[in-house]
C-alpha cells in the first residue's frame, strides 16, 4: 500500500470510502503531513520529551478530545473507525480549516454522538510525535451537560463508565498518565513519543499557558 492510500485508510477508514469532500479536505491536509517525514526512526527513538525543542515544533494534524462527566460517569467510546480504531477513548477529531478549537470539539460530539455539548473546560493539551502518523497536537476538553442521547454511530458506540473503573488497558498508554491528573483538577501539558503503538518517552506537567479557544485554525 502506497503512503497516500494508507492515510487514506487510517483517516477515512476504508479506502473505498470517502467522498470527494473528504479527500478534498484529505488533499489540504497531505500538503503538512511531511512535518515529521525526515525524521528517522533512530532519530524518534532518542527523543528525550524535556529536551525536545518544541517552540519550533509543527504538528501534521490539529485535534480535540471531549470527556462527559456526571455523577461520577464519565461517557467513553468504542472507536470504530480511522486511527485508534478498536481502542476506547472519548469522541474528538481533526480540526477543520477555519475552525477554532471549540467548534471542532462540539462539531466532533455532535457527528460521532448525536448529542449537543453544553459547556466546554479546557483540560489541557497534548502533543505527540509518531512514527507512522502525523504528528499530532491535541486539546482536550471536560463537560457536564448536553443535549440529546447519546447514540451509536458509523464513527463511536458510547458507553458510561465509572470515573474509578476507566479500563485504561483498551485506551492509548499515554491516557493512564494524563487523564487522571487532569480529572483531579490540574491543566496538563502532556508530550509523548510514540512508536507505533508503543510509548516510547513521556512527561505530564501542568500547563504553562491560559488556553484561547476563539481563533479558527488556519492549516
Amino acid at each position: 500500500m502506497c503512503l497516500y492510500t494508507h492515510y487514506k485508510a487510517v483517516y477515512f477508514g476504508d479506502v473505498n470510502a470517502y467522498s470527494n469532500e473528504s479527500e478534498s479536505s484529505y488533499l489540504s491536509f497531505e500538503q503538512g503531513l511531511y512535518m515529521n517525514d525526515d525524521r528517522s526512526l533512530e532519530t524518534l527513538r532518542s527523543i528525550q520529551v524535556e529536551s525536545f525543542d518544541w517552540l519550533r515544533w509543527q504538528p501534521g494534524i490539529k485535534s480535540t478530545l471531549v470527556f462527559i462527566i456526571r455523577d461520577h460517569q464519565i461517557l467513553l467510546i468504542h472507536k470504530k473507525t480511522g486511527l485508534g480504531r478498536g481502542k476506547v477513548n472519548g469522541p474528538g477529531g481533526k480540526v477543520e480549516s477555519g475552525e477554532s478549537w471549540i467548534d471542532c470539539a462540539r462539531r466532533e460530539v455532535s457527528e460521532e454522538l448525536q448529542i449537543q455539548v453544553g459547556e466546554l473546560n479546557w483540560a489541557g493539551e497534548l502533543c505527540f510525535l509518531m512514527s507512522d502518523y502525523p504528528d499530532i497536537q491535541c486539546q482536550v476538553f471536560f463537560a457536564k451537560d448536553y443535549m440529546g442521547e447519546p447514540t451509536e454511530t458509523r464513527e463511536a458506540r458510547p458507553f458510561w463508565c465509572p470515573v474509578d473503573e476507566i479500563p485504561f488497558e483498551r485506551m492509548w498508554t499515554d491516557d493512564r498518565y494524563w487523564l487522571p491528573r487532569a480529572l483531579n483538577g490540574e491543566r496538563i501539558l502532556g508530550r509523548f513519543v510514540f512508536e507505533g503503538e508503543t510509548l516510547l518517552n513521556h512527561s505530564v506537567t501542568l500547563h504553562p499557558e491560559q488556553f484561547t479557544h476563539a481563533v479558527p485554525i488556519d492549516h
